[in-house]
């Protein structure tokens, strides 16, 4: 099979781990009696998942659907089978003639889709179950509006090409066409590289036009959910009445599915402690329904790190969304199977933070699984949560406020995942008797600064202090070093560090008093600044808890260059 050499996909060879899955739900399917009627008796034979030709087919639809979905596309995704009712069947010939042309059936009735291009934009409005909710009128393949697959190229794919390209020619000198995810680059390379060549949508011409760049013009649909909005003069007037008439009942819980990823505002699951405060923004996962068009939410589970509690839906007064693609809905998700469940006084003691959701990257880095962002959101949400009030928690305060204690980074803490640099080194350890228990044969200098990974953040149940649990690491350069002059001590200073972990595994992890953090080095939004004060030990009457971090805000890159710079100090005594 020919395979145009500027285009980037392998699409003739599948990857297990490239894999899209139809959802199995009701009215999904299509029209069996379309096949199983006209069959071999009208002269087509159905053709197996396995044919090459057939392997061709749910290349390009499994990578155009994970184009939409924003989806690293640098190498072809496959759909798994066809949907339920559908089957690909090729028209019989003389012998004079090759079998090559394929269609589609399952539609209904007589009518197939002749290209998977023609597919493609079906197989979205299938597989999305944003856009399959609005309805007919939303899917914008040929058979369902009607017009020939060439306008819609038009539409879609060429006209929005050429527009782009003419922006970019444009007095900014810069492309003002609103940019999609990771999913775009390999579909940009073959704009670039390839152009558009061939001129034919038959199945077996070589692919040398882009997928689509559907998601920058297609996104705007997940604004009923809450998702980003393009530009709005993109919108065909049919589909902007459909989205305008299915906007209302996404806000309301019916319209949430099983496992999605939703925001909650719910009551105190302890309401004689907390009275009538409302905690805001609660990340949760849909838990079931009941069954029956549209789906009826009955029950989410609350996440919590390694546990999750279940409420009721009457109990929630707000929700907020963000849909998960299904082929990342399908992996198991940790609060399930084997998590222990904790009581709702537990899960109680902690509620998330005032900050509520943290911003989403922008733009994604290029590699970004934009298919578990998400959810990794959500659960470094839930590590908020968590952290915010610790097991020793105190009861309400005559002034409406709970005291609890913790290590104050800004307006938040220090929290589970952490990167934080730690006052002592090697030999400060040692002169307190504790590297031998938990510190191996050092190869460097007792003066090599160490970092530690924050494990856990509590009052020492024997004497109330403020300690931390954490793993503890070294910066080593990835190279060996070197000594080219045979005068200078000193090896040539690295390119790059790499963390080493130097607390031995059969050890538990040290618990260390709280002053021992000097800074702080997030690897996510924003660290401590060295400073002289460091972490302040305040009065009791400070701050709840009594520790407050000074000179705290950086960005990540300056707290990783710090980090460096240090290491570049005590390896080599270089600034």
């Amino acid at each position: 099979m020919r395979q145009a050499k500027h285009f980037p996909l392998a699409i003739d060879l599948p990857d297990p781990a490239r894999t899209l899955y139809f959802p199995n739900l009701p009215g999904r399917g299509g029209a069996p009696d379309a096949v199983l009627d006209y069959g071999d008796h009208e002269g087509y034979k159905r053709l197996d998942d396995n044919d090459p030709r057939a392997v061709y087919w749910r290349g390009f639809v499994g990578t155009f659907i994970a184009e939409h979905l924003g989806l690293d596309i640098d190498k072809a995704w496959h759909i798994s089978t066809w949907p339920e009712g559908y089957a690909l069947w090729v028209k019989e010939r003389n012998s004079s003639k090759p079998q090559i042309d394929s269609y589609l059936f399952g539609f209904g009735g007589r009518k197939r889709f002749r290209t998977p291009r023609e597919f493609a934009f079906h197989a979205v409005w299938l597989y999305d179950d944003n856009y399959f909710a609005a309805g007919d009128e939303a899917c914008q393949c040929t058979l369902h509006t009607g017009r020939p697959q060439e306008m819609i190229n038009e539409e879609w794919i060429y006209g929005h090409e050429r527009r782009r390209s003419s922006n970019s020619h444009g007095a900014a000198g810069r492309d003002q066409t609103p940019q999609a995810g990771g999913g775009d680059g390999g579909a940009e390379r073959g704009i670039r590289e390839g152009g558009i060549e061939g001129g034919s949508d038959d199945e077996h011409s070589p692919i040398v036009q882009p997928f689509i760049h559907w998601s920058r013009s297609k996104k705007y649909l997940l604004e009923a959910t809450g998702g980003p909005t393009l530009n709005p003069q993109w919108r065909p007037p049919l589909l902007a009445a459909a989205i305008q008439n299915h906007q209302a009942p996404w806000a309301t819980p019916s319209r949430h599915r099983p496992l999605e990823l939703v925001w909650v505002s719910v009551d105190p699951l302890d309401s004689w402690i907390r009275g009538e405060e409302t905690i805001r923004w609660w990340p949760a996962l849909v838990h079931s329904k009941v069954p029956g068009q549209p789906p009826q939410t009955s029950k989410v589970a609350l996440l919590g790190v390694n546990t999750h509690y279940i409420v009721n839906e009457t109990r929630i007064h707000a929700w907020k969304t963000q849909p998960l693609p299904h082929n990342f809905l399908q992996r198991p998700l940790p609060w399930l199977g084997g998590q222990r469940m904790r009581s709702a006084e537990a899960l109680n003691r902690f509620r998330p933070l005032p900050d509520c959701l943290d911003p989403l990257p922008d733009p994604f880095p290029r590699q970004y699984d934009l298919a578990i962002l998400p959810y990794s959101i959500a659960l470094r949400q839930a590590a908020r949560i968590e952290t915010q009030y610790n097991p020793f928690e105190l009861v309400q305060q005559a002034d409406g406020s709970f005291g609890y204690h913790g290590l104050y980074y800004g307006p938040e803490r220090i929290q589970l995942g952490d990167l934080v640099r730690l006052r002592p080194n090697r030999q400060g350890f040692e002169s307190r008797g504790l590297a031998r228990r938990w510190l191996p044969a050092s190869i460097g200098a007792n003066s090599r600064p160490l970092f530690g990974l924050i494990l856990h953040v509590g009052e020492n149940e024997r004497d109330g202090d403020l300690r931390f649990k954490a793993r503890i690491f070294e910066l080593q350069p990835f190279r060996g070093s070197n000594h080219p002059n045979g005068n200078d001590n000193l090896p040539d200073a690295p390119d790059g560090f790499r963390f080493r972990e130097v607390t031995t595994s059969m050890s538990p992890a040290p618990n260390l008093p709280i002053e021992d953090i000097a800074c702080r080095y997030d690897q996510d939004d924003a660290v401590l600044a060295p400073s002289s004060g460091g972490v302040e030990v305040t009065g009791p009457d400070a701050t709840p808890g009594g520790i407050q971090a000074t000179n705290w805000y950086r960005s990540r890159e300056e707290g990783i260059r710090g980090a460096h710079s240090e290491a570049l100090e005590f390896f080599y005594g270089a600034n």
